[in-house]
């Protein structure tokens, strides 16, 4: 099948191919929308009723190794053609629905309140994180790097629509309320989802890429003889890609920028304001502004990825999240605010490369599979790194200036092992000895 040319970023994807784009950038509005008003409400919270901050910050990471076990389950799945990638994005999205729901109605019961985050936390993030991952790499195999920076504003987006317009819609609708708005705006999701959303773009007479020059006829043959290499011959298992060296490199490309978001977003009021030299007014515009740079940091290391290379965007995050770090160390508010601008780059580009490594190293049948592996594992780490800091911090330095050392410590490993080891052409290579040994 002719491929559409890597390093385009036309917008021309295609009615079909904008209402995939719409619904997945809907989606990351809302993952990062409800992750911002959890981490306001545990503050104001404490505050009013008690309630142990640090205790109920660490849910995150608890929420987010349950949500990397779902993920595992959905990656085998998928490896075995049982579950429909975009029906099951959808149903995690009526469940979060639900759980918004009863959030707002035991909104001062600890417990429940408690456990209806992690069940949002896992429906809103896996759907984001795992599912469109999945739809950019399937609909567009050669133009992912700018589809996933338009996509991925939406996790910025949804940061500063927790964060900064959370006192708009206190005023509007009372504290209580504020979680019927993010029901409703998933409700609008699942109805995208359901009237326009499908796994393929073949299935809706759509082109991957929204290449047109391609024959119907022989793109549709090449369709269903895909789906069956998929269901029955693909040599990339949980074994062979776990056992694959640069399937490490990937990984550990995504836990480093990742862990990015898990130390300056999911951790932000603790490091700011329960241990950090700031009130809660300063932190929450830190946040704010980083959120909206970062609207267009996601699009501006798509560009990158288009035109430099997926493994140069990387590096580029790499070094960005470094400099960034290190800005936090002297505890000035000036150097702080310049730190967070560039960590707004970073929180848009962190969003983007996992998925645009998978689809960069393997082929439109395997990439689906390897970043369905490698998404949960990475984020398995990552949230048992974040979880060691939390404790780090309550229980030892009670500071974060350490944790920045540390991190800045991990950003010059990664460069380096990165920037020399990883070599997506043998991917390709072992793909084609897989392949060869299966046909003997």
């Amino acid at each position: 099948m002719e491929k559409a040319k890597k390093g385009s970023i036309s917008l021309n994807f295609g009615l079909r191919g904008w209402l995939v784009i719409i619904y997945c950038f809907l989606s990351f509005v809302i993952g990062g929308a409800f992750l911002g008003v959890w981490q306001i409400t545990i503050t104001q919270n404490a505050a009013l009723y008690g309630w142990n901050a640090t205790v109920l910050f660490s849910l995150t990471n608890v929420a987010g190794v349950l949500m990397c076990l779902v993920e595992l389950w959905i990656s085998r799945m998928l490896m075995k053609a049982k579950v429909s990638c975009a029906r099951l994005g959808i149903g995690m999205f009526v469940i979060y629905v639900i759980a918004a729901v009863l959030m707002k109605v035991f909104s001062t019961n600890m417990l429940i309140f408690s456990l209806m985050f992690i069940v949002g936390y896992i429906t809103t993030n896996g759907q984001s994180m795992m599912v469109n991952g999945v739809l950019v790499g399937n609909w567009w195999p050669r133009r992912r790097g700018m589809v996933i920076g338009i996509t991925t504003i939406g996790v910025p987006l949804g940061s500063a629509f927790g964060n900064g317009l959370y006192k708009v819609f206190v005023s509007m609708v009372g504290q209580d309320n504020v979680f019927f708005i993010y029901a409703a705006a998933g409700a609008v999701v699942v109805l995208i989802g359901l009237l326009f959303i499908r796994d393929f773009p073949e299935q809706v007479g759509a082109y991957p890429d929204n290449d047109k020059t391609l024959d119907r006829e022989k793109m549709q043959k090449e369709f269903e003889a895909m789906r069956k290499e998929q269901e029955k011959n693909n040599p990339w298992n949980f074994k062979t890609l776990l056992t694959t060296p640069q399937v490490w490199l990937i990984i550990l490309m995504g836990l480093v920028t990742f862990n990015a978001n898990g130390i300056f977003m999911m951790q932000s009021m603790n490091r700011l304001v329960v241990f950090g030299p700031l009130e809660l007014e300063q932190a929450m515009f830190l946040m704010m502004i980083s959120s909206f740079v970062a609207i267009a940091g996601s699009p501006l290391i798509g560009i990158v990825d288009s035109k430099l290379g997926t493994k140069n965007a990387g590096i580029t995050i790499c070094v960005m999240a470094l400099v960034s770090t290190l800005l936090q160390i002297p505890g000035n508010y000036m150097a702080m605010l310049i730190g967070m601008v560039i960590f707004g780059v970073v929180m848009g580009g962190a969003s983007n490369i996992v998925v645009s490594l998978a689809s960069d190293a393997f082929d439109r049948e395997s990439s689906s599979r390897a970043f369905s592996l490698v998404q949960p594992v990475m984020h398995l780490i990552t949230m048992g790194i974040n979880e060691i800091y939390l404790v780090l911090v309550s229980r030892f330095f009670h500071n974060y200036v350490p944790i920045y050392i540390i991190y800045s410590i991990l950003l010059v490993v990664c460069i380096t092992v990165f920037g020399l080891k990883y070599n997506p052409s043998k991917i390709q290579e072992k793909d084609a000895k897989l392949r060869a040994e299966m046909n003997r």
